[in-house]
């Protein structure tokens, strides 16, 4: 505590004067923060606006001429047409992955970010994901393989945000596995929390990397940037959603040999609560893996 007993009156007086200066640019300073912050968010969402309205145009169009060319396969120019709609689709999808993740990311950043938490099979959601991207897989001659040591398991979880995390993790695995490669999802009860967890043998990474990975624009190093694309949002966006399950997400990995990622979340419950039914469209989740995909040529 700061002793004022040796100032004089006029000392004493300029001294609260120079204080209440001090709390009111604080002040203002917070406010002018808090500002930026209301101004950036509607940034983002009037960006989002501008961007989607345009490639929404440019499925729409895609679509069309997909349609228009169907039953045309035996022409010359059709293999060419098939892979230039390939691409303008394929790169679409990359674009608007990139639009959500910034969104999120900026959601995340002013507290924005919701979890719609209901009682689910975390189970039943982890195998349906993996068993979705086996064909994407195999199209790049990689195995998938899902294991777990319980049949079922209920509970609290966004199942729609905790796929988003599984897809972007067999993503960063499929690309960062030569064909031949194999990739292994399985689940494992702890104590008081499910651990799922994602493991390949394709390029590994350095250790030093392992804490880094998980911060935002964050990748391995140039080469590996070479040999996968990637804005570097993924994984920070998969910690943000986990820890506020009250779970965490780490790596072990050993260069050259292959990466693992391991996700625990508490098995809590919402009591009072039933459990919800999760149910995806087939199409609806075609639709994410090719988004969160969008980085993989095959």
């Amino acid at each position: 505590m700061v002793n004022y007993d040796h100032l004089t009156k006029e000392q004493l007086i300029s001294e609260l004067k120079e204080k209440d200066k001090y709390i009111y640019d604080l002040k203002q300073a917070n406010e002018e923060v808090k500002n930026y912050a209301e101004l950036k968010t509607e940034l983002f969402s009037i960006i989002s606006h501008e961007l989607k309205t345009p490639l929404n145009i440019i499925f729409g169009a895609i679509q069309l001429m997909e349609n228009i060319h169907k039953g045309q396969e035996k022409c010359s120019y059709s293999k060419p047409i098939n892979k230039y709609l390939k691409t303008m689709r394929q790169n679409c999808y990359r674009l608007l992955r990139l639009i959500n993740n910034f969104i999120d990311m900026n959601k995340i950043e002013v507290g924005f970010f919701k979890l719609n938490l209901t009682n689910n099979d975390i189970v039943k959601t982890i195998e349906d994901i993996t068993l979705s991207v086996v064909e994407f897989a195999q199209a790049k001659q990689i195995n998938i393989i899902f294991d777990t040591e319980i049949e079922e398991k209920i509970i609290a979880t966004d199942s729609e945000k905790i796929e988003r995390v599984i897809l972007n993790l067999l993503s960063n695995s499929i690309k960062f596995t030569e064909s031949g490669g194999t990739i292994e999802v399985y689940i494992r009860s702890l104590e008081e929390s499910i651990a799922i967890a994602i493991k390949d043998n394709g390029s590994g990474m350095p250790e030093e990397m392992l804490e880094k990975i998980f911060d935002i624009f964050s990748q391995v190093d140039s080469s590996l940037r070479r040999q996968a694309e990637g804005s570097g949002i993924g994984l920070f966006l998969s910690k943000s959603i986990i820890e506020m399950h009250g779970g965490r997400i780490y790596a072990k990995s050993q260069l050259g040999v292959g990466s693992e990622f391991i996700i625990e979340i508490p098995t809590r419950i919402i009591e009072d609560s039933k459990v919800a039914e999760v149910a995806i469209s087939a199409e609806r989740r075609i639709e994410k893996i090719h988004i969160e995909f969008a980085d993989i040529y095959s």
